[in-house]
C-alpha cells in the first residue's frame, strides 16, 4: 500500500522508465514522473491538480465551457475553488480524510502555501490555453 500522491500522468513516464526508453524531445514534454523508485521502497512528496466543469443538472452552477471547480491535493492537505460562487474549502486529509470539517479561513499557513500553489496553476494553465 501507498497512501502518497500518485496521477494517472505518470503511467506513460512509467512505462518509459521500465523499458529504459528516452523520451523523444521532438514532441511535447510529458508532465509526469515516473513511479519506478516507488517500486525500489523511495518516497516522495508532490502534489496533484484537479478540475472540473459539472454539466447541467449535475450542479447548480453547470460550466459546459470550461472548468469551474479547481483544487490541489497534498498528501496531508486539500484545497478546493469554486469559481461559480467564488467559494473556497481547505481540508486536513490526515485527520480529516473524509473532508468534513472545512478549515478555510482558520489562518493556517498552510492553506496560504497551497493557495499559492493553485494560483501558481492557474495561471500557468491560462498561458498554455492560449499558446
Amino acid at each position: 500500500s501507498y497512501d502518497k500522491v500518485l496521477r494517472s500522468i505518470d503511467i506513460m513516464p512509467t512505462i518509459l522508465d521500465s523499458f529504459n526508453i528516452e523520451q523523444d524531445k521532438d514532441f511535447m514534454e510529458l508532465d509526469g514522473q515516473s513511479l519506478v523508485p516507488i517500486t525500489k521502497g523511495e518516497t516522495f512528496g508532490r502534489v496533484a491538480f484537479a478540475e472540473v466543469a459539472p454539466l447541467s443538472g449535475a450542479s447548480d452552477n453547470p460550466s459546459p465551457d470550461e472548468p469551474n471547480i479547481h483544487a490541489v491535493k497534498s498528501d496531508k492537505w486539500k484545497l478546493i475553488f469554486n469559481r461559480a460562487f467564488d467559494k473556497y474549502e481547505f481540508y486536513n486529509l490526515e485527520n480529516d480524510p473524509g473532508e468534513n470539517q472545512d478549515l478555510h479561513g482558520s489562518g493556517l499557513e498552510e492553506e496560504k502555501e497551497m493557495n499559492k500553489l493553485l494560483n501558481s496553476y492557474l495561471e500557468y494553465r491560462a498561458i498554455k490555453k492560449d499558446l
